[in-house]
C-alpha cells in the first residue's frame, strides 16, 4: 500500500508515510530542510521532551536520532512520549535500555490509515544503518573521547580501523538488528510493571533506499518479537516479520550535504 500522508510544517525536515508491507514494516522519508539549528523550531514538545532529557551518555547526533523518531511517532502516527530514555526504570542495573517508551495519543487522525493502533505502552528503539565505510570519522572521535559505537562492524576486524569499502551488508544488517532485538527483550523482562510494554517499535534510520532494503530483507529472515525464546532465532519464511510484536520503522533520509556531516549520521 501507498500512503502519500505529506507533512509540510515549517520545522527542520518534511516527513512522509510512503509504504507500509502487512502493517508490521512501514517506510518512511525524512527530507532535512537546513542544518541542524532549524530543528529549534516548528517541532512539536515530543521532539524537545527528548532531546532535552538526560541521556545515557549518547552521542549528540544519536540523541537527535531519537528525538527525531520521537517527532515523526508524534506527527505521522499519533503517538506521544510517556518516559524519556532515564526516566525508565528496571529491576536489574544489567538490564539494557529503551530509548523511550510512547503511548497512543488521545487524537486518532494523524493518519489516514492509522497503522500504529496498540493502546497500551510501546517501547521503541533508534538506531541507524550507514555504510560501515562512512562510519570511520565518526568512530574515531568517539575513541579519542574515550567511548565507543556499537554499531556494524564485521568480525575479526579493529573496530578503530573499520575503514570499509564496501557498502552495507546482510551481515551488518543482522547484527544490528539482532542486537536491538536482545535490547528490547532484555528491557521487557527487567522494565518495572507500571512502565510494562507489550509491543515495540524498531526505529532504523537509513542513509539510503538499498540499505532500507538490505534491512528488510534481513528482517524477514527473523523473529521479530519480545518473546523470551532464542534471542534471534531464524525464521526461513519472509512472512515471520508480520507474526511479530515488533514493528520495524524504516526511515529513508535526505541530506543537502554530506552524510557524515548530516545531523543523524554525523560526527559527534
Amino acid at each position: 500500500d501507498d500512503d502519500d500522508d505529506d507533512d509540510d510544517d515549517d520545522n527542520g525536515g518534511i516527513m512522509t508515510t510512503t509504504t507500509t508491507n502487512n502493517n508490521n514494516v512501514i517506510w518512511t522519508h525524512y527530507k532535512a530542510l537546513g542544518p541542524e539549528y532549524m530543528l529549534d523550531t516548528g517541532m512539536t514538545k515530543e521532539f524537545s521532551t527528548v532531546s532535552e532529557a538526560k541521556s545515557a551518555g549518547c552521542s549528540r547526533s544519536s540523541q537527535i536520532s531519537e528525538a527525531l523518531s520521537a517527532e515523526l511517532l508524534s506527527r505521522l502516527f499519533g503517538l506521544t512520549v510517556t518516559h524519556s530514555e532515564m526516566e525508565l526504570a528496571y529491576r536489574s542495573s544489567a538490564s539494557s535500555r529503551l530509548d523511550f517508551r510512547c503511548a497512543r495519543a488521545p487524537r486518532t487522525n494523524t493518519t489516514e490509515n492509522n497503522i500504529i493502533t496498540h493502546s497500551g505502552g510501546i517501547a521503541v528503539s533508534v538506531t541507524r544503518a550507514v555504510a560501515p565505510s562512512a562510519l570511520a570519522d565518526r568512530q574515531r572521535c568517539y575513541y579519542q573521547q574515550g567511548g565507543t559505537w556499537g554499531g556494524p562492524h564485521r568480525k575479526g576486524e579493529n573496530k578503530q580501523k573499520n575503514d570499509h569499502p564496501q557498502g552495507f551488508s546482510r551481515e551488518d544488517a543482522r547484527r544490528l538488528l539482532c542486537k536491538k532485538l536482545r535490547a528490547l527483550r532484555s528491557a521487557r523482562r527487567n522494565i518495572v510493571p507500571s512502565m510494562a510494554f507489550d509491543r515495540a517499535i524498531l526505529h532504523v534510520w537509513c542513509a539510503s533506499e538499498r540499505i532500507a532494503q538490505v534491512v528488510q530483507a534481513e528482517a524477514a529472515m527473523l523473529d521479530l518479537n519480545l518473546n523470551d525464546n532464542d534471542e534471534c532465532r531464524e525464521e526461513m519464511s519472509a512472512s515471520s516479520i508480520s507474526d511479530g510484536a515488533v514493528l520495524l520503522l524504516l526511515t529513508l533520509t535526505e541530506f543537502g550535504s554530506k552524510l557524515r556531516y548530516s545531523y543523524i549520521y554525523g560526527i559527534c
